[in-house]
């Protein structure tokens, strides 16, 4: 009996409510930082599955056609040529403009 009695006191019947609340508040917690952090990244996570993992999908399925996979791949290196290059304006531009003040 005793061996039985010591296996149960681990329990959540036998938590006190000081701990059901501190546990409850540290899932609420935990909830409302995923949250936050979802919010926060979201631009960040669809900008990168349109430019990383569609092309990428699309030269899968070309299944190695040539006919298909060189246009892509043309036309990827074009859209990360015009990205580098849209960076580079804004950070020329931003620099400009601490120069200035």
């Amino acid at each position: 009996m005793e061996s039985r009695g010591r296996a149960e006191s681990g329990t959540q019947a036998d938590e006190r409510p000081e701990d059901i609340k501190n546990t409850k508040d540290r899932c609420l917690c935990t909830l409302s930082l995923v949250v936050v952090l979802a919010i926060i990244t979201a631009p960040y996570r669809r900008t990168f599955k349109l430019y990383t993992w569609r092309p990428l999908k699309e030269m899968r399925a070309a299944r190695g056609d040539r006919s298909i996979l060189i246009p892509l791949i043309r036309q990827w290196k074009v859209e990360k040529y015009e990205e580098l290059r849209s960076v580079q304006v804004t950070v020329s531009q931003f620099t400009l403009d601490l120069d200035l003040c």
